[in-house]
């Protein structure tokens, strides 16, 4: 569910091709050891709403070192990506994913005092 960006060639790709002026881009790309992706984190409908992604992100992330988590929702998944704002996680723009058929928004959180994540149990 959460590795680290170090070694992912897919996601450093990904944070390579959005360096801008962003700050936080450009010190993911340069410290990749110091983030953490998600790589899935999925509920069933019949279970959505209980608490479930919440309580399995902040397991995933409880004993992390890292500074920065980063995860993708695909640019439709509304509903997602309201929960994860509600979770502190900020937008760090668009990409396409599957050769060019989809948007994937990219979302960052900062990690404070271990993996304690904003509305979230850490």
């Amino acid at each position: 569910m959460v590795h680290g960006l170090q070694g992912d060639d897919s996601w450093e790709g990904t944070l390579s091709s959005m360096v801008t002026t962003d700050a936080r881009i450009k010190s993911m790309v340069s410290d990749p050891g110091n983030t953490l992706v998600v790589h899935e984190l999925a509920v069933h409908s019949d279970y959505r709403g209980l608490g479930i992604a919440r309580s399995a992100l902040a397991s995933a992330l409880e004993h992390c070192t890292a500074s920065n988590v980063v995860l993708g929702v695909y640019e439709q998944a509304e509903t997602a990506r309201q929960m994860y704002a509600r979770w502190g996680y900020q937008d760090l723009g668009a990409v396409l994913i599957q050769d060019g058929a989809v948007r994937m928004r990219v979302l960052i959180a900062e990690l404070q005092g271990g993996a304690e994540l904003q509305g979230q149990p850490g």
